[in-house]
């Protein structure tokens, strides 16, 4: 049985010898006093390339009309470039009166070593 799908955008090259692919996280439920961990490998997302060149916003705001754009804060966290991408995502939302909706979704081990970004 087949499916038709409609795809618009860029191709996008698989990139490495595992290609692009969605998170890999591994959780335990912890042991004696231990609580859980869980452990987020992100290296290969293929959400880290985003790009706001990819997207035509005038027609997707404007001409489109698209009246509601979510975020997640888990987008933003995965690479400074995805933070500058959700950022001028929202100006362009802003700019046509769009409804911003955004879900923090904190993990702070998504922003180890990147402190003084958040602070600007």
């Amino acid at each position: 049985r087949s499916r038709y799908m409609e795809y618009e955008g860029k191709e996008v090259e698989q990139g490495g010898p595992w290609g692009y692919r969605h998170q890999f996280n591994i959780a335990d439920s912890g042991y004696g006093t231990r609580g859980p961990r869980v452990q987020n490998d992100r290296a290969g997302e293929v959400g880290r390339t985003l790009s706001i060149k990819d997207f035509d916003l005038d027609r997707i705001f404007g001409q489109e009309g698209v009246q509601i754009l979510h975020l997640s804060g888990l987008i933003g966290a995965l690479s400074p470039e995805t933070s500058q991408f959700c950022l001028e995502l929202a100006r362009a939302a802003k700019k046509y009166g769009t409804l911003i909706s955004f879900d923090l979704n904190h993990r702070a081990s998504f922003w180890q070593g990147r402190e003084e970004e958040l602070h600007n």
